[in-house]
């Protein structure tokens, strides 16, 4: 793909630094995947989440991408688990312990 002009990137400014070893360069301003390392990562991800529902687990899908939206949702409603395909709030995960107690509060206010 990456031959073919058919590689993916980002801005480099708004890269996760966690991103950093699945670059395989960058050129002008744009941090470009390596897609070998993509794909290994991809189906270690895939053999996981595999294992994860075989347990019975529930598995959110997230997917505020324009590109990824539709997918997202068929993907999600097919297996009966939960998605979120618009808006995703920041610090959802990274500051779950906060968000959970105001949403207590907010039903014990209701």
């Amino acid at each position: 793909m990456a031959m073919a002009g058919m590689h993916f990137g980002a801005n480099k400014a708004k890269r996760n630094p966690t991103t950093k070893n699945f670059l395989f360069g960058t050129k002008g301003n744009i941090d470009i995947l390596d897609l070998d390392k993509t794909e290994n990562a991809l189906e270690q991800a895939c053999e996981f989440v595999k294992n994860f529902g075989k347990e019975g687990k529930q598995i959110l899908f997230v997917g505020n991408k324009g590109e990824a939206r539709a997918e997202v949702k068929r993907a999600a409603e097919s297996i009966s688990q939960p998605y979120v395909a618009l808006r995703w709030i920041g610090g959802t995960f990274t500051n779950f312990d906060e968000i959970h107690k105001r949403v207590e509060r907010l039903a014990d206010l209701t």
